[in-house]
């Protein structure tokens, strides 16, 4: 996606690679990717991604992320795309319109807990990104 011209790259895309990746989720590295550069697309590219695009994406973060067992890959995979997603204000914000913010920070203090160090470093990095855009 980052090598596309954002104008070539449509809703119709966007949601393909949504339901993808939902369909997929847990089976490895590929979907956390997908998501994760559906995340930075968002973030980065203003009235290029349709409110309803933005908080199925936002609204799939926040619903995975609590069975991803603190420490573990798949939460450092889950924080990873929340941090790209909170690296731009206009990424931080769709978080915060979906109204999914609060349910995904609720899962960082744990993961910061652990000493699955990646887990630590996933989730410092989610902070700083939001700290930074808020």
């Amino acid at each position: 996606l980052a090598y596309l011209p954002p104008n070539d790259i449509g809703q119709e895309l966007l949601s393909q690679l949504l339901t993808t990746a939902e369909d997929s989720l847990g089976s490895g590295a590929v979907p956390a990717r997908l998501l994760s550069c559906v995340a930075s697309f968002v973030g980065q590219q203003e009235g290029m991604v349709s409110a309803p695009l933005q908080k199925r994406l936002c609204i799939i973060i926040a619903e995975r992320l609590p069975h991803e067992r603190p420490g573990s890959e798949g939460a450092v995979d889950m924080l990873s795309i929340l941090a790209a997603l909170c690296d731009t204000p206009r990424g931080l914000g769709a978080l915060a319109q979906s109204e999914q913010l609060a349910a995904a920070v609720m899962h960082v203090a744990p993961n910061l807990r652990s000493q699955h160090q990646p887990s630590k470093l996933a989730a410092l990095s989610l902070i700083v990104n939001a700290v930074r855009s808020s």
